[in-house]
């Protein structure tokens, strides 16, 4: 990947950093801090007038930091902390920034090569896929807590 593809942010002096990146013409900004009792990176994102978005979500080694809320304000973009000579797979206070870098992954790098960000995951689908069918085979069971048999019998 090229450099310009992962947001860099050094931590190393301070326990946070603000800094501002645009995406598709609007200005966010951005609060990086590191948690020092459990050592853990986190990361907050503004509007352009520092109004909160999202506040504190924990970084998660090759999850995409915002990927799991569902807020129009957010931009579209992915960003995934990664190390790309898959040696480390945690983001902690000694990891970021060295090996383990935020991502900007595009559908395809500069070289035209794809980054699977979620490797460790692949084996893993074909098992919740086969839980998920067992599952599914089972009448008895009621994932989504109806009357039929939540509800007991009447």
């Amino acid at each position: 990947m090229a450099e310009n593809d992962r947001i860099l942010v050094d931590l190393s002096d301070d326990t946070e950093e603000e800094f501002e990146k645009e995406f598709n013409g609007v200005k966010y900004n951005f609060k990086a801090y590191r948690n020092a009792q459990n050592d853990r990176i986190y990361m907050s994102i503004f509007d352009e007038n520092m109004v909160p978005i999202i506040i504190g979500e924990k970084l998660m080694y090759g999850m995409d930091i915002f990927g799991t809320i569902n807020d129009p304000r957010l931009p579209a973009f992915y960003a995934i902390p990664y190390d790309e000579s898959d040696q480390v797979h945690e983001v902690t206070g000694a990891t970021f920034q060295s090996p383990v870098f935020i991502f900007l992954p595009q559908d395809d790098d500069a070289d035209g090569s794809e980054t699977d960000f979620n490797d460790d995951l692949d084996d893993d689908e074909e098992s919740i896929d086969s839980a998920d069918q067992t599952i599914s085979d089972d009448d008895a069971i009621n994932l989504y807590g109806t009357d039929q048999i939540v509800g007991g019998e009447n």
